[in-house]
């Protein structure tokens, strides 16, 4: 064996030296489309893109060129009945054919990367190129494997290697296939790609040495037969054991859990959605980080849907999106981009367009996975920024967003994944993230959208009918004159009166016309048919020192409170204003109470009895209708101060998420607190 590996790496000397010249010919490529082609740094960015790919490519290139010409070569040359004759056996010259290649493959490779490792560093930074590594190899092997064997198979060079490439483009629709039915039938994707390709190696390396070792590579039908029903054979044993890794390897398990995330009460407050990071253990090893280019992170994240009153888990994802189930509790959605198990800690691109999954968690089966197209717009997928369900179950609502800064709208989407509504406004969204201003009526006949121009606009659910029932020109206002800076709807829980929160600033045309203006701050209530408008609060002044962050209707739906900042933007240094507007009293002036400067963010709720929940990171208080404020003491406030609402329960308490990374449920009323989750 050692001589035939001596034989062949004596005579393959030549494919190193042809490494290091595709190495030096992409640096010299690079140099000269510098030179003749960069005139900014967007032209130097994609020189080094486009280099960049090329040392992708190449590898592969090599891998399949080697491995194809190992046992075809000795054919088309006529040298095979010779190496034959030599006083080798049949399994030493496989292994030392093989090995052999596997080791000059393995040089080319390097030798291509030095000359760009010293003179075009910035290409392989421009493509990430170490941090796809882990990739590239794998490929690579891939490609290897499947031209050795199509090399024992077929007598040419050129017929192993495009056998090598047609075999591995069908091993990865395979795989998708494998990953998109599967998940569909079984519930998660059991595994990713790249682990689904990778199985095919150890049998593509069995069908190559079983029909050369056989004597029959070159001659009768059994030379098809042999090696492709050996390949195949392990091919099936592999993949199910890796398989059973994976289930092991990515099993959920309560006891490994350390911190939750983004918690959501759902369900009509029966299900909590979260995010877990279910192992205690990060990857900030320094050779993690220098793959990742970041911190690291958890390996073991989890979606999950917890069961407040049984505390069981009713859907385990290991995705990066927070599940949400319908107030009927039948069925949950989530926004994900699945990781693969060869995930290394990159971050989620939530601009990369997230996927939707809807499931029945009775069956725990998915109804849908993919994304929407809108109706008039054949062919075109939209990028999906939230999900919420109608209160009547019947719908998932969507905000989709055409491109990263395109129109936002909402979408109806039924939980099998039928469009059935689609909003025909550009409607406004805050700081970039998508969230689109609308807001359901509580019965679930209807719902509202504010869009940028300051309309507010009624749709019913059959998409058979809309009206536009309110616009910022019944304030006496030119919409031609402000702009709508950003905006807020909200139903009260009766359904019987719309709140409209509005920053306006002016236009150039307001300037020109009027002078230099301030910027507006508006709130008006009105009936759901837009009718009996009231403006609730109408203010001026800069729009950097005081405006309206939040609006929220009291549990009983008798009392609207606004939360205004007051300050110089600064998040830590702002003092608060909470206005109260009670409807028994349209007439009487707001009622105001001011939170003092220094506290943070605040996070509210409205309880059931109507009052105000407010948490900041210092202190919390509870709000009532008259505009009262009482702070909260004891071991009520030390559960909530610092901590994350999540929203309300079914039975009344307050589940927030602890700083500590633990779910909590604080009853406001006895004082009680009750530790939630893990």
């Amino acid at each position: 064996m050692r001589r035939v590996f001596a034989k062949e790496w004596l005579q393959g000397q030549m494919i190193a030296m042809f490494g290091l010249l595709m190495g030096g010919l992409v640096t010299a490529l690079w140099g000269i489309l510098t030179v003749a082609y960069v005139r900014n740094w967007t032209d130097q960015e994609t020189v080094n893109g486009f280099c960049g790919v090329m040392y992708y490519l190449v590898p592969l290139v090599l891998a399949a060129f080697v491995g194809s010409g190992l046992f075809a070569a000795e054919v088309e040359r006529g040298t095979m009945p010779l190496l034959l004759a030599l006083p080798f056996s049949r399994r030493q010259v496989w292994v030392g054919k093989a090995l052999a290649g596997l080791a000059l493959m393995l040089c080319a490779v390097v030798l291509v990367l030095v000359p760009a490792v010293i003179a075009v560093r910035p290409a392989l930074e421009e493509v990430e190129f170490w941090k796809l590594l882990p990739e590239i190899a794998l490929a690579t092997v891939l490609l290897y494997s499947a031209a050795l064997f199509w090399s024992t198979v077929l007598p040419t060079i050129m017929g192993a290697l495009l056998g090598a490439v047609a075999l591995v483009a069908a091993l990865v629709v395979t795989a998708i296939a494998m990953m998109v039915f599967g998940g569909r039938l079984f519930g998660p994707p059991v595994l990713d790609i790249e682990l689904w390709a990778l199985a095919a190696a150890p049998g593509l390396l069995a069908g190559s040495y079983v029909g050369f070792a056989r004597g029959e590579t070159f001659r009768g039908r059994r030379r098809w037969v042999l090696p492709l029903a050996v390949a195949a054979a392990l091919y099936l044993v592999v993949g199910i054991a890796y398989v059973g890794l994976a289930r092991w390897g990515t099993r959920y398990e309560r006891a490994l859990v350390h911190r939750v995330d983004a918690p959501h009460v759902t369900g009509g407050g029966k299900v909590v959605g979260m995010i877990t990071h279910g192992s205690p253990v990060q990857l900030k090893r320094e050779i993690e980080t220098k793959l990742t280019g970041g911190e690291g992170g958890d390996r073991r994240v989890y979606s999950i849907c917890l069961d407040l009153d049984t505390r069981k888990e009713l859907l385990v994802r290991r995705d990066t999106g927070v599940p949400k189930v319908s107030p009927d509790g039948k069925h949950a959605v989530l926004l994900t981009q699945p990781r693969p198990l060869t995930w290394r800690g990159e971050a989620w691109d939530y601009g990369a367009g997230p996927i939707i999954e809807i499931w029945d968690l009775a069956r725990q089966r998915l109804t849908y996975r993919g994304v929407p197209r809108l109706p008039r717009d054949a062919g075109y997928a939209v990028l999906i920024r939230s999900t919420e369900w109608s209160p009547d179950s019947r719908w998932v609502v969507l905000t989709t967003q055409r491109g990263p800064d395109g129109e936002c709208r909402v979408l109806l989407l039924r939980p099998d994944g039928r469009v059935e509504l689609k909003t025909e406004e550009s409607v406004g969204y805050r700081g970039g993230v998508g969230r689109v201003e609308y807001a359901y009526a509580p019965s679930g006949a209807a719902f509202y959208v504010l869009d940028t121009r300051g309309v507010l606009t009624r749709y019913e659910p059959d998409g058979k009918r809309t009206a536009t029932i309110w616009s910022i020109s019944k304030l006496r206002l030119d919409p031609e004159e402000w702009t709508v800076r950003a905006g807020e709807v909200a139903v009260s829980p009766d359904g019987e009166r719309i709140a409209v929160d509005l920053s306006l600033n002016p236009t150039r045309r307001r300037i020109i016309a009027a002078g230099p203006s301030s910027a507006r701050m508006v709130v008006a209530v009105m009936n759901p048919d837009g009718a009996s408008s009231r403006l609730v609060l109408n203010e001026e002044g800069d729009r950097h020192r005081r405006w309206v962050e939040d609006v929220k209707w009291s549990g009983d739906g008798k009392a609207l409170f606004m939360l205004i900042r007051i300050g110089d933007n600064r998040r830590d240094q702002d003092a608060r204003e909470v206005a109260v507007w009670r409807a028994g009293e349209p007439n009487a002036p707001l009622a105001a109470t001011t939170l003092p400067a220094r506290e943070g963010e605040l996070q509210t709720a409205t309880l059931p009895d109507g009052r105000l929940a407010v948490i900041s990171q210092k202190r919390a208080w509870i709000v009532n209708a008259q505009g009262q404020k009482t702070r909260l003491t004891g071991q009520v406030e030390q559960a909530l101060v610092g901590s994350s609402i999540a929203g309300l329960d079914k039975q009344g308490r307050l589940i927030v998420r602890r700083p500590e990374g633990y779910l909590a449920a604080v009853n406001l009323d006895t004082g009680q607190v009750a530790r939630i989750y893990p």
